[in-house]
């Protein structure tokens, strides 16, 4: 340790200021923990995301004390879905409506959200030291986590308690640790832009399912004005195997898709198109160990059937935090205790993604099957347009309103293929 500068000290130190990192760190600092969170990013960052903000990531802001009434960052509602193929629009169906009159979904610009979350954790008693990165795991040892980190190339030294990582799919803390993967099967690539003077905009976040690019999908979603942010993701093992150029892909939908290209005429591009990866929900991976956890994007928590992160995110800190308020209280890190951390996340989520991670494997795992789920899912838009109350389980299962378990069940499969 001679070589190295003097630590600095904290009980809890986190790698990453989104959504995950946040919730966890104004959680810890409310009930009396010190918290240091590491952001490399400047303050203001804009993170490449769909920026859509779903029913459950507005129902845990509301839980968590951070819902309308604390809202200082603005967003579009969105109060509606549209579902349409290569031919068109196909059906509708329209959110339930949310609590006091408050819009059941909103979409806002990254950099807006995490700033708005970085400055409640900071009013919570979070430190915050942006440009800092994260850069190995020196050791365990006296009853600390000891990190290196970097920051405008001075190296400094952390020593905590707990070590939290929460920066990102390609998450440093999870490489250190020897916690990463590379299972392609469960991972997303994704590609979006945005782009200005959209005509037909709506409250309403269009999808559109495109066989070419199944078990993905395409997207337009207003971020206000007439502004769209418009993207499609893929699946990565079906990117490599079809080899296909998802920039490429992006810029023939917004130019040929029926029903989109004439209302693009007169847009034009804010920015480049961006890409990023996101990492879905994989009931095998390990997200703890001694003195250490991932949570959110780093413990690759997104719905494997939408790519939705921020739930994700944020529902991983507050299972989290149960169980490091344990450990602190009992001076136990160890993994044995920390475990019950993944057993809380497997029992959330294998429920709540079972389905979803299945649904999503059938047209590429299964490519026999691919016929009969696209015909099942024509059938899904048909009964969508004749029924509004299916409409809207249907909605509901998307965003995950409504237990997907509810759909996944006899009397559905009876009215969807034979009603």
């Amino acid at each position: 340790m001679e070589s190295l500068p003097p630590p600095e000290d904290t009980e809890a130190l986190i790698v990453g200021a989104g959504p995950a990192g946040c919730t966890a760190g104004m959680l810890l600092a409310s009930q009396g923990m010190r918290v240091v969170i590491l952001e490399k990013e400047a303050p203001g960052h804009h993170k490449v995301c769909g920026d859509l903000l779903g029913p459950r990531s507005l129902w845990l802001l509301n839980d968590l004390g951070l819902g309308a009434v604390r809202w200082d960052g603005g967003g579009t509602p969105v109060s509606s879905i549209r579902v349409s193929d290569e031919t068109g629009m196909r059906s509708w169906a329209r959110f339930s409506a949310g609590g006091d009159g408050e819009a059941p979904a909103l979409t806002v610009r990254r950099d807006l959200f995490d700033g708005f979350l970085q400055k409640a954790a900071g009013e919570a008693g979070c430190r915050i030291s942006y440009g800092v990165g994260f850069r190995s795991l020196v050791g365990r040892h006296g009853g600390y986590v000891w990190c290196r980190a970097e920051h405008r190339g001075a190296e400094r030294l952390f020593r905590a308690r707990i070590l939290i990582g929460a920066d990102g799919f390609n998450s440093a803390v999870a490489g250190a640790a020897g916690l990463g993967g590379n299972n392609l099967g469960k991972r997303i690539l994704a590609v979006r832009g945005y782009f200005r003077n959209v005509d037909g905009l709506r409250e309403s976040m269009e999808l559109y399912f495109l066989k070419k690019v199944l078990p993905g999908y395409a997207w337009v979603i207003p971020v206000g004005g007439r502004t769209a942010n418009i993207g499609l993701g893929v699946r990565a093992d079906v990117c490599v195997r079809r080899r296909l150029n998802l920039t490429r892909e992006l810029r023939r939908f917004v130019g040929e898709q029926p029903g989109l290209a004439s209302r693009m005429r007169n847009a034009e591009p804010v920015e480049a198109i961006r890409g990023w990866q996101i990492g879905t929900y994989d009931p095998k991976r390990q997200r703890s160990a001694p003195r250490l956890l991932l949570l959110g994007d780093a413990a690759c928590l997104a719905d494997p059937l939408t790519g939705e992160g921020v739930f994700g995110a944020m529902k991983s800190a507050l299972l989290a935090v149960p169980v490091l308020r344990e450990a602190f209280s009992s001076g136990d890190f160890s993994r044995a205790k920390l475990v019950e951390y993944d057993r809380a996340v497997a029992a959330y989520f294998d429920r709540a993604y079972r389905f979803t991670g299945f649904l999503s494997s059938l047209p590429s795992d299964h490519r026999l099957l691919q016929p009969l789920v696209l015909w099942g899912l024509k059938r899904v838009q048909a009964h969508s347009v004749m029924d509004p109350g299916y409409a809207a389980m249907v909605g509901g299962f998307f965003t995950g309103m409504l237990p997907r378990k509810r759909m996944w069940n006899r009397k559905w499969f009876r009215k969807t293929f034979w009603g």
